[in-house]
């Protein structure tokens, strides 16, 4: 593609600015050296599960943007780069991203499940990191086209694998599973036996409603999963790279680039969008729909002159459209996409239903951070049946962990940006750009952070093998396969210039990037996943011109110096109370679970556990491996008993507000009353079990085993009322076909006919 008119060629460019390394002043390698370390971290996210932050799993990404900080401040100190004057929207971000910390400081100094608090508590302190950082690369634009292409590759790859999975590996696992489900049902005796214990050791579910649910969704639904837990955010995620891709077309064309050069594009979003209709993700695909509406509307207001570069949006929704006929020929699409959708809307009502009640009750601080779950089941509606982890929007996720202060903030933060996009839509700001490549064959230094994102795949496999010495082949895969498609895609625009004249650019492509993901929030989880914010952060960053650069004075020295300290001071709390003590629990965990499977060990397990709680004494999983244990070896001694009631004792402490344990402590004292028939055993039988009811009032089975309880007890006239209410809650199960909720016949059978007994 030849250099754009206004841009003079390598020959005639004037000293000092011909991008090249040997001639870059010493204080633009500095930042082109900060703008490489934050492209690795920005696309390490990628290459990892995002749903695992809450587990402590990237923690050692938050300590290496802390590194960056400390950079930054270095670089700021040495004069490199400018000071940037605070404006509106730092102080959305700073109240939005405040209010998160202060409310999982709240859990950690009063009650709730501190460790996940703890743990994304800090995921939030690097995402404010890596908001500041953002500032000062938003003044350099060829930071912003080498994230925006790189994320166009990045999506292309991971595309690439949610097709394999697709159409190669699901296939597989089906193959795999399928014909030990159908053997299960006639299997007896020690067959039957033999396979449970072959899915259990995969964690397959083995009987009852579970197991019809997981076979279901294994013969049925076959929606790419790329590196994430969930198709939803891997659908949101492609909508965002696809938008890019599209956007990159027609920048293409605005240089006058031909429409052979553009062909690694059209392949890129011809990928793209294939795994993105096959993750059936509704959300995403109405982002993407509002993004490319807004791309056309951008362009038809133009001249009719410019109206020409309409042909790449309409050839880039004919790709689209053609990848969508074939998917549903293939089999890979079906209608229920869009008829079931009023169903999945009506269930994203029942959500909010719920969330909003939960946030009446926590309005100020929230319930905390990574503990929405454990707090939204006593007030999911009775008609819900999914145990969600998120409440399916951005703002009532926002004000359900940090309180309506943190939502305020997240608003203020999209209208501040999306604001100061528009008023600069029609201003001069940097955009467009020639060859990446000088024509003398240079390395131009705005490629670096570029080509740093392939280092991000590569972090993201040796950073959990040096934590958690966990090796992922299938990132180092991913990895080789980036460099390919990264060296196909980078002959496009890179090195920016100014032009007036102009349709488009790369901020208002940033822009629409950013409202498709925002879309896509309104309706599915993500936005505590910080892979998803820092893709929200970034793209409204680079999409508005920068703040008011303010000359680095002498006299300044001393804020970057406190900066550093203060950052030096996080790096050490971050140590402290996060990542070597979920380090140390990961790695004794992993010795008790290996002594467990090891006849000539298992002794030793226990001796692991109590480890692994002393080592993270704010986490509940030691005690839970150690209940386990001690259930799995205890004899009929009282002293066996107690021990295993101590440890579930020690996880309400953790986790107050899961049901799980106390449920759990109302079964051991119902079997410890059949036994004894005690009236303090019944007494504490009812009251685990009520308190787990309390906790989760609409699972029918807590329910039916509160009846049951109440009924053992003695107290007819409550037990009578509680089986009603346990058969009333099975009933909306089978009304709103939740077959993953059903009661067995058995169970359902002893419910009616206590339930019959009016007045006991």
């Amino acid at each position: 593609m030849p250099p754009s008119p206004e841009q003079p060629t390598a020959r005639h460019r004037p000293p000092g600015r011909m991008g090249e390394l040997g001639s870059t002043p010493p204080f633009a390698v500095w930042q082109t050296v900060l703008a490489a370390m934050f492209s690795t971290l920005f696309f390490v996210r990628f290459f990892l599960p995002a749903e695992s932050a809450a587990q402590g799993e990237t923690l050692w990404i938050v300590a290496l943007w802390m590194v960056c900080g400390l950079a930054c401040a270095v670089g700021s100190w040495c004069g490199a780069l400018p000071r940037v004057r605070p404006d509106w929207l730092d102080g959305s971000v700073a109240l939005w991203i405040g209010c998160q910390v202060v409310s999982g400081i709240a859990v950690v100094l009063t009650t709730g499940e501190k460790r996940s608090a703890m743990n994304m508590t800090w995921e939030w302190v690097g995402l404010g990191i890596t908001w500041v950082i953002v500032r000062h690369l938003v003044l350099r634009a060829g930071a912003r086209r080498a994230i925006q292409v790189g994320l166009i590759a990045t999506g292309t790859v991971l595309a690439g694998y949610g097709l394999y999975q697709h159409y190669v590996s699901h296939p597989q696992l089906v193959a795999e599973y399928g014909p030990l489900f159908d053997r299960l049902r006639t299997a007896t005796g020690s067959e039957a036996a033999s396979i449970k214990q072959r899915l259990s050791q995969d964690g397959v579910p083995t009987e009852g409603p579970a197991l019809i649910l997981f076979e279901k969704r294994l013969r049925d639904s076959r929606e790419p999963l790329g590196l994430f837990a969930l198709a939803n955010t891997f659908g949101g995620c492609l909508a965002v790279c696809l938008l890019l891709a599209i956007g990159e077309v027609l920048l293409g064309r605005q240089q006058g680039a031909s429409w052979s050069a553009l062909v690694p594009l059209f392949v890129a979003i011809a990928v793209m969008a294939s795994c993105l209709l096959l993750t059936k993700s509704r959300t995403a695909f109405l982002g993407t729909a509002v993004g490319l509406s807004l791309l056309v509307l951008s362009q038809v207001r133009l001249s009719v002159g410019v109206r020409r570069l309409l042909w790449p949006v309409a050839l880039s929704c004919g790709a689209v459209a053609v990848a969508a006929v074939a998917l549903l020929a293939l089999g890979g699409l079906d209608k229920q996409v869009l008829s079931e959708a009023p169903k999945s809307l009506s269930y994203r009502f029942q959500y909010w239903q719920a969330t909003a009640r939960l946030i009446c009750d926590h309005a100020w601080l929230g319930v905390g951070p990574g503990n929405f779950r454990q707090h939204y089941l006593k007030y999911k509606l009775p008609v819900a049946s999914e145990e969600i982890a998120d409440p399916h929007n951005l703002f009532f996720d926002v004000m359900a962990t940090g309180g309506i202060s943190s939502g305020v903030g997240l608003l203020l933060f999209l209208s501040c940006a999306m604001l100061a996009s528009f008023r600069a839509m029609g201003a001069t700001s940097s955009a467009l750009g020639t060859r990446s490549r000088s024509q003398d064959g240079g390395l131009a230094i705005e490629q670096i952070p570029y080509w740093m994102a392939l280092c991000g795949a590569f972090l993201a496999f040796a950073g959990p093998l040096l934590c958690w010495g966990e090796w992922e082949d299938r990132v180092l895969i991913l990895g080789g396969i980036w460099i390919p498609v990264a060296w196909g895609l980078s002959r496009q625009p890179m090195v920016v210039s100014r032009s007036q004249n102009r349709s488009i650019s790369p901020e208002i492509v940033m822009l629409l990037a950013a409202v498709v993901l925002a879309i896509h929030l309104l309706g599915a989880g993500g936005i505590a996943m910080p892979a998803v914010t820092q893709m929200l952060i970034v793209l409204l960053a680079f999409s508005v011109p920068p703040s008011a650069e303010v000359p680095s004075r002498p006299k300044d020295r001393w804020k970057p110096i406190l900066v550093a300290v203060g950052l030096v001071a996080l790096l050490a709390g971050l140590a402290m109370t996060a990542l070597l003590p979920v380090i140390a629990r990961r790695e004794l965990l992993r010795e008790g679970n290996l002594a467990v499977s090891s006849p000539r060990q298992r002794e030793r397990a226990g001796s692991f556990f109590r480890q692994a709680a002393i080592a993270d004494s704010w986490s509940p999983e030691p005690w839970q491996s150690l209940f386990e244990w001690d259930f799995a070896t205890a004899d009929q001694s009282n002293e066996s008993f107690q021990a295993a009631v101590d440890d579930l004792l020690q996880v309400i402490q953790r986790d107050p507000v899961n049901f799980w344990a106390p449920r759990t402590l109302g079964s051991m004292w119902l079997q410890k009353w059949q036994t004894s028939h005690s009236a303090e055993d019944a007494s504490q039988m009812v009251r685990w079990t009520t308190t787990a009811h309390n906790l989760y009032p609409t699972n029918a089975s807590i329910y039916a085993e509160l009846a049951f309880a109440l009924d053992s007890a003695g107290e007819r006239s409550q037990a009578v009322t509680a089986a009603k209410g346990a058969v009333a809650q099975d009933d909306l199960y089978h009304e709103h076909g939740h077959v993953d909720r059903y009661l067995d016949e058995s169970i359902r059978q002893r419910l009616s006919a206590l339930a019959q007994r009016e007045g006991g």
